[in-house]
């Protein structure tokens, strides 16, 4: 969800959340309040599965009977965002993990050598092309890491 949010608001969202790096990448302590509250509230559902490789487990979040509000998810449009979670749900999580921060080392930090970076910080999470699956994802969605 942190790394969802992230890349939305690099897309435009404009969630105000200040982000920092953090283990898995771009985290903000105001996402985390805000799906806690919204899961307290029951606005926000978390369903637990297990990967079927080696058992580890992610999360699934789903809204809780929540009306559609708008044409707009935060300054986005609403079937710009659909669209964009849409083609996120077809990713793996690790790839979504690391497209996240791609941007955070090429836009954030500045990091000249990203790909080195990134290597150095997610080690065998970047194998068997999930780094340039990231990467390929930011570019479909518009997003430059030169």
């Amino acid at each position: 969800m942190q790394k969802t949010i992230y890349l939305l608001d690099v897309l435009g969202l404009g969630s105000g959340a200040s982000y920092y790096y953090y283990n898995f990448g771009p985290f903000s302590d105001e996402i985390a309040d805000g799906i806690s509250d919204s899961k307290f509230s029951g606005a926000l559902v978390e369903e637990t599965e297990y990967r079927m490789s080696d058992g580890s487990p992610f999360s699934i979040f789903k809204t809780n009977g929540v009306s559609e509000q708008g044409r707009n998810v935060g300054a986005l449009p609403a079937d710009k965002v659909k669209a964009v979670l849409q083609r996120f749900a077809s990713c793996n999580s690790t790839v979504l993990e690391l497209a996240a921060t791609i941007h955070w080392l090429a836009q954030v930090e500045k990091v000249p050598d990203w790909r080195r970076e990134l290597i150095r910080r997610k080690g065998s999470k970047t194998q068997n092309g999930r780094m340039e699956r990231a990467a390929e994802l930011l570019g479909e969605l518009g997003v430059s890491v030169s």
